[in-house]
Formats: C-alpha cells, structure tokens, sequence
C-alpha cells in the first residue's frame, strides 16, 4: 500500500516547496494536492491499498499514527532547513492538527530531532519537498540532515531533494516515478525513467527542474 500526506493546497499558479520570502508563512502549493491524490489513484486503479491525507488529516499526529501500515510513505509539503542546528530542520504538516480521540494537538512541523523515533516499516519513504537532504557536516558522522532520522527509524531507501523545487514539475517527477514503481520496476531505475520523461519535454529538460532529487537505499 501507500500512505500519502499532503498539506493545504489552493492557487493554481507554480510556486517553491518552501517558506515564503518574508521567512514566516508558506506558499500555498497548487500541485501537492495533485500529486498525492494522483499518486493514490495510481495505486488504487491496480487494487492496491492507498490512502491520501489532505488538508486537516495531513497533521502530525495523524502521520505519526498510520505510518506503521504502509510500505510507501510520500511527504508532499514544505520542508524547512536550518544547516546550522540541523535538528531545527522539518517538514511542514497540517497547522489545524488534532486528533479527536486522543484530544492531542501537534505543532504542525515533523522535526528532524523527532525523527530519529518514528514507528516505520516502510520499505521507501519519500520527502517531496525544499531541500529535504540538506544538513550540516559532523566529523565522525557525515551530513546531519532530515533523511538520517528517517533512515535511523528504519526505511531502507529515501528519495529527497538537494535544493529547492517547482511545484508543478515535482507533481510531474513523482507520478511518473510511482507508475514505474507500479509497473515493477526497482527505485533506481523508476527515477532514472521518471528524470528521462522530463528531459524529453523541452517545458521541463532543464537540470533544475528533476536533477535535485536523489535516492539513497539498497534498493
């Protein structure tokens, strides 16, 4: 199956999966809805189990709760980087966040310091979002940044960006990419394929639009 959270998603106009220029408030993201509900459709047209997670359900707790029953897990949001304290990292979730039966609310963003605690069986996890595998450099233990977490709770591969990316054409990677998975093909090799598509569209070929998502896994 696939477990897919998104975050509020309104205009339709191409934007960064990142934090708006004044460094306070979030760019609405027109495609991120897309992408999830589109990536779920994909797994649902071949009898396979798929849930997506919009607007309010994309919170925290939410995530935190049903990431245990799936083998795909896919962010689609923003991410927020801090190279200098890298467990101020994060991924941004639902800011309305509560889950009635526990009457718990979240803060709204996925640490990194908390991911190093996540329940995960999920064999792929992937961070669509700014800048995701960005972090500081430790001497004695490499780059600090939000994909450790994720591999130190367990995920044995992770797809997750180098620098800032487009809206539009991240929905455009990612769907291409979950219907390699779906046709049987491994991560590696879905990615290649996904990237290629983009370069034969002249809309899409420049390096800057696919080159920053890289996949790191035994797969």
């Amino acid at each position: 199956g696939a477990s897919i959270f998104d975050t509020i998603s309104f205009n339709n106009y191409e934007t960064l999966r990142s934090i708006s220029i004044d460094g306070k408030t979030y760019n609405h993201l027109p495609y991120s809805e897309k992408e999830v509900s589109s990536i779920a459709s994909l797994f649902k047209d071949r009898n396979l189990n798929a849930e997506a997670f919009l607007y309010g359900n994309a919170n925290e707790i939410s995530f935190k709760h049903n990431i245990p029953d799936y083998k795909y897990i896919h962010l689609a949001t923003h991410g927020i980087v801090n190279e200098m304290n890298p467990n101020l990292s994060g991924i941004v979730f639902s800011q309305c966040g509560v889950v009635p039966q526990r009457q718990t609310f979240d803060d709204g963003i996925l640490f990194a310091g908390k991911m190093y605690n996540l329940d995960l069986n999920a064999n792929l996890v992937v961070l669509s979002a700014c800048e995701t595998g960005l972090g500081k450099i430790v001497n004695g233990e490499g780059i600090m940044s939000m994909t450790r977490g994720f591999i130190y709770s367990g995920t044995p591969n992770i797809l997750f960006s180098l620098w800032k990316i487009g809206d539009k054409n991240t929905y455009e990677l990612m769907v291409k990419f979950y219907a390699e998975i779906i046709d049987g093909e491994p991560y590696s090799k879905a990615l290649r394929s996904a990237k290629l598509k983009l370069i034969e569209n002249e809309a899409t070929a420049f390096p800057a639009n696919w080159a920053g998502f890289t996949l790191v896994g035994v797969n």
